[in-house]
């Protein structure tokens, strides 16, 4: 807990107007988080005079029977508390009037009859640590009032000092180590004891508060850490909170706020359940009563992919020509919805990052898509790339082409279509034999053949595309002498 001011005030300040005004004025300039604490004064003893209800004191203590435990009732719990918290109010301080047996905030049993019999007097027991710090912690001033009670149905008259007293160790105990506190306790216990002997040495008191010193300076405070700053799971998967305490003898506990989104077990494994996000709360918890430790984290979980469903899963395609697999990831709540494609033979097609498919050479892949999220969802679409053959055969000359005389000669390019034929070789082939001479016998696609004169004639020379296909084209030459 951060800083904490606990001032407690006696009943002669609080039952004057002028010193309650200045008081509360005081009080509401102290900054950071405060308790105040409040006696009962002589309000009590007018009131019960005022009823014809006799006063009995024993060495400043008042004796509380069942008659004098409803005046002090109504003035400490009611006239007193009351007064405090409206004057509070007013200055803009958000107070809140409590005795012990609200929300049972502090326990105590009836003082045991000794030489002098207290009536209904406590000695406080248990102190409800969490819902003080709680109100503390949410902006709310406490002002408590010299009340407690048994949990038995009574109220018992409780001296303000012991209130002050208690709720300040029961909020300074929440904030160290179990081990180091008990220390501290044992010898503050220790030193309460001696000064409460009137026989007691000065050498007794000097140790016995040396010893407490000691045990004051050993004090630890509580830490605990949580190793991820930021968390996420997806669903059906698990990922680990690990808590670091420095107190070895506190419970520490995990609890979903969620569990519809993300369980959580007590090693701190939280599972995705379904997309959302969870609060998940760690509590490192002293025994007794002291206030837990606890944070929190919120744990974001992801919806994995489901299924890919793709806009092909067979499809033919001629070499060189490319289409585009289209992939959709399945729930669209999905966290990351990226995939990857995949050829399982590049000699055949080829696929981008962006699903583009393009043929090489006749052959069969299968494209595989893939889910980037971790989920090993996939879709596969079976490729054929078949080979293109030729639809049309151009050459550069014309019906008819003549040579003059021996020795002339003219170059004819030929072009297949389209430009993705698969097989690019065009055969090349004179009618008669002796007319002309031919530079080759096959080109490819795109290249020239030179045709010479050798003598005087006709011949038909034709260009044919090796692929099957059938297209031809070709040109009467004629040598005139």
């Amino acid at each position: 807990m951060e800083k904490l001011t606990l001032i407690k005030v006696g009943g002669k300040i609080v039952e004057e107007e002028e010193t309650l005004r200045n008081l509360l004025n005081d009080f509401s300039q102290v900054e950071g988080y405060k308790v105040l604490v409040h006696g009962g004064g002589r309000s009590a003893t007018k009131l019960a005079a005022q009823l014809g209800i006799e006063s009995k004191m024993v060495g400043g203590r008042r004796i509380t029977d069942v008659d004098m435990l409803k005046v002090v009732t109504m003035v400490y719990g009611g006239l007193v508390n009351k007064n405090i918290v409206a004057g509070l109010q007013a200055l803009g301080i958000n107070a809140l009037g409590l005795t012990g047996a609200d929300m049972n905030l502090m326990r105590s049993d009836k003082r045991p009859v000794g030489e002098v019999d207290y009536g209904f007097v406590g000695d406080v027991k248990e102190v409800n640590a969490d819902l003080l710090a709680s109100l503390i912690h949410q902006g709310i001033v406490p002002v408590l009032a010299p009340l407690t009670h048994d949990k038995q149905g009574h109220m018992l008259n409780t001296n303000a000092d012991t209130i002050a007293g208690e709720a300040a160790k029961a909020l300074a105990e929440a904030d160290y180590t179990i081990a180091t506190w008990k220390s501290f306790a044992g010898e503050l216990q220790e030193a309460e004891d001696i000064l409460a002997k009137t026989d007691a040495s000065q050498a007794e008191v000097n140790e016995a508060l040396e010893h407490l010193q000691g045990a004051e300076k050993e004090l630890q405070k509580v830490t605990v850490t949580l190793d991820k700053t930021a968390a996420a799971v997806y669903t059906g998967k698990t990922t680990t909170l690990k808590a670091t305490t420095n107190d070895s003898d506190a419970a520490v506990t995990f609890k979903s706020g969620n569990t519809k989104v993300a369980t959580v077990d007590q090693n701190g494994v939280v599972k995705g359940v379904k997309a959302g996000k969870a609060k998940i709360t760690l509590t490192v918890q002293n025994p007794g009563d002291a206030q837990a430790l606890v944070l929190s984290k919120d744990v974001t979980v992801k919806q994995y992919v489901t299924s890919i469903k793709l806009n092909a899963t067979k499809k033919t395609i001629y070499n060189g020509r490319a289409f585009t697999l289209k992939a959709t990831v399945n729930p669209k709540n999905a966290a990351y919805k990226a995939v990857t494609y995949k050829s399982s033979n590049t000699r055949y097609a080829t696929v981008t990052s962006k699903g583009v498919v393009k043929g090489i050479k006749p052959g069969r892949v299968v494209i595989t898509v893939t889910a980037k999220d971790g989920s090993k969802k996939v879709a596969k679409c079976t490729v054929t790339v078949k080979a293109q053959k030729a639809t049309k055969l151009k050459i550069s000359a014309k019906k008819t082409t003549t040579l003059k005389k021996k020795g002339a000669s003219v170059k004819i390019k030929a072009t297949l279509y389209p430009s993705n034929t698969y097989n690019k070789l065009i055969k090349v082939s004179s009618s008669k034999k002796g007319i002309v001479k031919l530079s080759a016998s096959k080109i490819k696609s795109g290249k020239t053949v030179t045709v010479k004169a050798l003598k005087k004639g006709k011949t038909v020379v034709k260009f044919t595309a090796a692929d099957g296909s059938r297209k031809s084209a070709q040109t009467k030459v004629t040598v005139k002498k």
